[in-house]
């Protein structure tokens, strides 16, 4: 009855609330059909006729009195699975089994794809009726399903790209760790699946120049897998291969698209981390010779050098007149300026590679420039020039650090000064900046440094436009005291004096205050005295064996100890050192560290070793060696020696450790 009123009043019979309700639907954008419980169409709005027509269905189909369910039936059986899902919903709706039915769904259309979203309600005309049919909308959802799917696709892109940045970041993150090429191999091996969809079914593998990382699992049976070559310098030396096992079921192509990209870009990245392994194991190999090179050059020139200067040394000892003396102080001069060299060359492979070592100890400052301009004075004739040195306030110049260093660096500077000073004066001036910080400036006369210069002055092997033959220096000096400043954390900096001509180089050196007790030490005349007095005493009737290889040194440090009253016994080799030492019972020796036989080490060990074993007193063990490499001075203080005497050795440092030993006779074993 009540559709009866309906489609009489759609006809014109006439109220104005189904004119109102009619207007109503009009208005609206959805598609809006009403069925009674036979889903026979009772009445329709404007939107559901223009896409009926727009769609070419006949009256027949969709107008009124038409069978609304006949369309969903016939998509069904054409196999429409949204056709059925809605024929469904809609017959549990008027059979009271559903109170909403909802479903989304597209639509085909003859430029684009639309999609709809069905709406239908029970239909009573009295709220506590049955239902006695359905309204049903469909709204045209297309722009915001397309709108969810953008964002979809978005979020997607977006986990997808955190995935890559999570693994690739992993990758670049493992390639920089300070381990070797198969342990960092294995670590991105483990770390790649985290990049993939299925992360806990995947595995990776990775070849390098015909080696399997992680090299001691087995290799899996892949059965869908993804590869990318790993590249270095244009050469394919690997690959990596990601892949599911193929007993998991998962499909013959279970990637993304975005995987495969992924892996790609890890392969770069592993080529550029092998490239640079490769590149820094041939620089070790080429430092390795270097610094191989600098040894044997450094031990090759210490030999005859050793000869030399001792030489000097004892024939200035003997009566000569003041034109020999003259000549004599040139050759000194000549040999220490060469040593000097073969020093630098040395801290420069050290500073190279990182492997100075700097002490933390007590010195006092003052005494070490005072002896430093000593040094300068006595090796520069130069009487136009003067050297003071000046400090600012009454510090106590008791500090902790790396005296000998430092004296290397304010050497280097004031014999800089001095050289390019034609006259005038030299100021070495000290200063306390705040309680841990010295300030050290050196300070000359002479015609300053252009602003282009002072730019590059520490340049390795710079030589400015004033360095001349008269000069000399190959250009390592002020690029070594940089390297040694910044080893000891602290600074230099050059520029022109304000108050005049000249240069002033500013050093900033953190040195705290020492509060050791240190016993000053001897000053340049004090030692003169001190070695006059010890000339008068010579070492009578110590008994030293000397075991050295190159017969020009023996002969050299026998006669210099024998000058000083010692009874010396020379051997060319180990063994022959060892038996001395069993046989002769010595009060000190002296070691060469490379000889035939036993190697210098070696010996100190057996020594130590029969000493501990028979209870025999300690022999004092020094090392006369032209080996300046820590590894080497570290093995002879480890195998027991007491002192490490680098060539040229002077006949003061000499006369210094083998005056340690035992009284002549100590031992307990009469020379034969």
């Amino acid at each position: 009855m009540h559709f009866e009123l309906l489609r009489r009043g759609t006809q014109g019979s006439s109220t104005q609330g189904l004119q109102l309700l009619q207007a109503t639907l009009d208005a609206l954008d959805a598609h809006i059909v009403v069925i009674d419980l036979q889903a026979r169409i009772r009445l329709t709005n404007r939107a559901w006729r223009r896409f009926a027509q727009d769609g070419q269905a006949t009256q027949e189909q969709v107008g009124i009195g038409a069978d609304y369910m006949a369309a969903l039936r016939n998509a069904r059986e054409a196999g429409d699975a949204d056709a059925a899902v809605v024929l469904e919903r809609i017959e549990d709706l008027l059979a009271g089994r559903r109170p909403f039915a909802h479903h989304e769904y597209p639509c085909p259309g003859p430029d684009r794809e639309r999609w709809f979203v069905m709406q239908a309600t029970p239909l009573r005309f009295d709220e506590d009726s049955t239902p006695e049919g359905a309204v049903i909308a469909h709204s045209d959802i297309t722009d915001r399903f397309r709108a969810e799917q953008t964002a979809g696709e978005m979020a997607r892109q977006l986990r997808e790209r955190v995935k890559e940045a999570e693994c690739l970041g992993g990758v670049a993150m493992l390639t920089h760790r300070a381990t070797s090429i198969p342990d960092t191999l294995t670590a991105i091996a483990e770390h790649l699946p985290t990049g993939f969809l299925h992360e806990h079914a995947c595995r990776a593998a990775i070849t390098y120049r015909d080696r399997r990382y992680p090299p001691d699992e087995p290799t899996p049976e892949m059965g869908a897998r993804l590869s990318a070559p790993i590249h270095i310098r244009g050469e394919g030396v690997g690959q990596i291969t990601v892949g599911y096992d193929a007993q998991l079921g998962l499909g013959d192509d279970p990637f993304l698209p975005e995987e495969q990209r992924l892996i790609e870009r890890s392969a770069l990245l592993l080529g550029q981390y092998l490239h640079r392994e490769e590149i820094r194991k041939e620089l070790e190999g080429a430092n390795r010779i270097k610094t191989q090179f600098l040894n044997a050059v450094s031990h090759d020139l210490r030999t005859p050098l050793n000869a030399l200067l001792g030489a000097i040394d004892m024939l200035s000892e003997t009566p000569l007149s003041e034109e020999q003396r003259a000549h004599l102080s040139l050759g000194a001069r000549a040999g220490e300026k060469l040593e000097g060299l073969i020093d630098m060359l040395l801290d420069l492979a050290r500073l190279q590679h990182g492997r100075l070592n700097l002490k933390h100890e007590p010195f006092d400052l003052l005494d070490v420039v005072r002896r430093q301009v000593e040094l300068v004075e006595s090796a520069r004739a130069k009487p136009a020039v003067t050297i003071e040195i000046a400090t600012e306030g009454a510090e106590p110049w008791l500090v902790e650090g790396d005296g000998e260093r430092v004296g290397q660096v304010i050497s280097n500077l004031v014999d800089n000064a001095v050289k390019f000073t034609a006259s005038g004066n030299v100021t070495v001036r000290l200063a306390r900046v705040g309680e841990e910080w010295i300030r050290i400036r050196v300070l000359d006369t002479g015609p300053g440094i252009g602003e282009a210069e002072r730019e590059r002055i520490f340049d390795w092997f710079f030589q400015g436009e004033r360095v001349t033959e008269e000069h000399g220096g190959i250009g390592l000096g002020l690029r070594i005291c940089l390297e040694l400043l910044r080893a000891m954390g602290g600074s230099i900096d050059v520029a022109n004096r304000r108050d005049g001509p000249g240069a002033q180089f500013t050093l900033l050196l953190p040195l705290p205050a020492s509060a050791a007790n240190l016993s000053t030490p001897a000053t340049r005349s004090q030692q003169g005295s001190m070695a006059a007095q010890q000339t008068e005493k010579p070492l009578n009737g110590v008994r030293v064996v000397v075991a050295d290889d190159e017969p020009i040194n023996a002969r050299l440090t026998q006669a210099l100890l024998e000058q000083m009253g010692a009874h010396v016994f020379l051997v060319d080799d180990g063994p022959g050192a060892l038996a001395a030492w069993r046989d002769r019972g010595p009060d000190h020796l002296l070691l060469d560290v490379q000889m035939p036989g036993l190697e210098g080490p070696e010996v100190v060990r057996r020594i130590r070793c029969e000493e501990a074993e028979t209870g025999r007193r300690r022999t004092p063990i020094t090392m006369l060696t032209a080996q300046d490499a820590p590894p080497v001075r570290t093995a002879c203080e480890q195998a027991g020696a007491d002192g490490y005497l680098l060539k040229p050795v002077r006949a003061a440092d000499l006369r210094s450790h083998v005056a340690r030993s035992d009284p002549p006779g100590a031992q307990g074993v009469t020379p034969t």
